[in-house]
């Protein structure tokens, strides 16, 4: 993993942008709202991938999301409405809507983060979803649901 990290950022340093990136190793499950709430975006564009928790948690955080558009990610994003899927494999395409979402000037990213926060409250909170199972075991255990 250092190796990787050390990798990471000799190509930072190249690029010169460095100063911009900040490795702070294992941080504790608790503390992470703390690191999504102090970012501008998060940026996954794995190619194959079920559902990320980082992304739902970056949702939930209020962060706007860059995913790889694969569609795993597209039952949960949409491109230009709750955050931007970018092809995996495009390094412009990418940087474009990275920097799209740094110099956000018309407010887009306010629709993204209220969508998102509305999607993840419907589809994650536990709260609401522990009801729907809980109904739907009842309506699978009285034979009337399946």
């Amino acid at each position: 993993v250092r190796d990787e990290w050390d990798s990471h950022l000799k190509r930072a340093m190249e690029l010169g942008v460095a100063s911009n990136v900040l490795g702070v190793g294992n941080v504790p499950w608790e503390n992470m709202p703390l690191y999504y709430q102090a970012a501008d975006v998060m940026v996954s564009i794995s190619s194959n991938d079920s559902l990320p928790n980082c992304m739902l948690e970056a949702m939930a955080c209020g962060v706007p999301v860059i995913m790889g558009d694969i569609p795993q990610i597209s039952e949960w994003v949409t491109d230009g409405k709750n955050g931007y899927c970018t092809p995996p494999r495009d390094p412009s395409e990418l940087a474009s809507r990275i920097v799209r979402v740094l110099a956000d000037q018309v407010g887009v990213l306010d629709a993204f983060v209220q969508n998102n926060i509305g999607l993840i409250h419907r589809e994650v909170d536990s709260r609401i979803v522990a009801v729907a199972v809980k109904k739907l075991v009842q309506g699978i255990a009285n034979g009337t649901r399946v």
